[in-house]
């Protein structure tokens, strides 16, 4: 008697953890969003007044704050976005731009500054599940031209995964944060590209 009382109390609390997982990651049209969610999905991205052919990427960096805890962090970022630029094709070049280094043609130089970041630990979102808070970040993205050294476009970027679905895949996206972001912001810049 009492082990089929405890497994209906089980079976219960499965269900409930199932329906408030569920509604935690219904947006607001009824469809299933990743894990990571980014607020500019939907907006038009206005090109560039010229074609850039080549892009030249400086390090990132990152608020002091947010370093001492992550510091790998804006190279694994900056990785992530340069795989993504070289997949997108459109730029004949995609280097790192060395401190004292000159682009020189029709260069991009990108740069981004991290001013605030959180990655929900392993073991945290194993205990705490949905109550160990989302992981995010916020970044300064900022394209130069390289011929002028003059800002052509400067962006302010956010994501931060679903705790509710960061549970569920057992912190799958707390961990591919900083890739998953890398990739946004590839597309970005690579939507600022006029064709001609």
């Amino acid at each position: 008697m009492k082990v089929v009382s405890f497994c209906r109390v089980l079976f219960v609390c499965s269900v409930v953890f199932l329906l408030a997982g569920c509604a935690g990651t219904q947006n607001s049209e009824g469809s299933q969003p990743s894990a990571v969610e980014n607020s500019d999905q939907s907006e038009v991205v206005q090109k560039l007044a010229k074609r850039y052919d080549q892009a030249f990427v400086a390090p990132f960096t990152i608020a002091p704050e947010y370093g001492k805890d992550y510091p790998d962090a804006a190279a694994t970022l900056r990785r992530s976005m340069m795989d993504g630029l070289k997949a997108g094709n459109k730029f004949s070049r995609v280097e790192t731009l060395y401190k004292g280094q000159r682009a020189t043609g029709r260069a991009l130089i990108i740069k981004a500054n991290i001013t605030k970041l959180r990655i929900a630990s392993t073991a945290a979102r194993f205990w705490g599940g949905p109550f160990a808070g989302s992981s995010g970040i916020e970044l300064e993205l900022q394209l130069i031209d390289g011929a002028t050294g003059k800002v052509v476009r400067t962006k302010k970027m956010s994501s931060w995964n679903n705790s509710w679905a960061a549970s569920w895949n057992f912190g799958a996206s707390d961990r591919s944060l900083l890739d998953d972001v890398g990739k946004i912001m590839a597309k970005y810049v690579l939507q600022t590209i006029p064709e001609q």
